[in-house]
């Protein structure tokens, strides 16, 4: 982690962990199988800016929404699938998960997550492996969003929904676990936010496909605001559940 203009930057940090051990992170579906399954998993996501806290009232009336972070087994290197969504739309031209606000006909946060993945990015439900949740986030802007972790097996069908995406992204779950790619930026001396700084690989084809070779990262993208906050919270609580075995 870096921090930008530190002239500027109040005398208190907002550090996130580093690895110790290269090895530290290994092995990590399996790690992750077993920590959605444990209680840690459903403990609420901090947020890591530096900046107010979401208050008690806007918890209160938040609106309860979910996302699903799709982890795509390829080979040896497992990545994260992120969207970006159209210029038109609310929230435009942010890089985010696929997801959106539970319904009333939603069972639960994991259909919701589930079906708007299949409306944005058109992912079938039956392809998706649900691993289990990650904590509540509460968002500045009223929404309590449910982190579903999911995982597809290539070969998969994708297709973006151009009314709601415009690219679709896939980032290395081991730069996602590895705190080099989040920077800190200053805006004020009091107030900053993380963002995640990587290389990223563009999927032209609508098919994922298992062969890793043919996948190229060399597309700079940044994530911002509550996605990277998830991403920081699937890293932190990861690697403190880890050093707790």
């Amino acid at each position: 982690m870096t921090t930008s203009d530190p002239k500027r930057g109040p005398a208190k940090e907002v550090p996130l962990p580093r690895l110790k051990d290269a090895d530290e992170l290994t092995e990590v579906i399996p790690l992750l199988r077993k920590f959605l399954n444990a209680p840690e998993a459903s403990r609420e996501i901090r947020n890591p800016h530096a900046e107010l806290p979401v208050s008690e009232d806007i918890k209160r009336n938040a609106r309860p929404s979910a996302v699903l972070l799709p982890l795509v087994l390829r080979g040896d290197e497992a990545t994260v699938l992120i969207t970006k969504r159209q210029s038109h739309i609310r929230f435009g031209g942010h890089l985010c998960f696929p997801g959106g606000t539970v319904d009333d006909a939603d069972t639960d946060a994991v259909e919701a997550a589930l079906r708007e993945s299949e409306e944005e990015i058109h992912l079938d439900a039956e392809c998706v492996e649900v691993l289990g949740s990650l904590g509540d986030y509460y968002t500045q802007a009223g929404y309590l969003i449910k982190p579903v972790v999911g995982l597809i097996e290539p070969p998969a069908f994708i297709q973006a929904n151009t009314d709601e995406v415009s690219e679709i992204y896939e980032i290395r779950l081991s730069d996602v676990l590895n705190s080099e790619s989040y920077k800190l930026t200053w805006h004020t001396r009091i107030r900053g936010h993380y963002a995640f700084e990587n290389v990223a690989h563009v999927c032209s084809s609508d098919h994922i496909e298992p062969d890793q070779s043919k996948i190229v990262f060399d597309t700079k993208i940044r994530v911002a605001g509550p996605t990277v906050s998830i991403l920081i919270g699937l890293y932190e609580s990861l690697l403190a559940f880890r050093r707790g075995l």
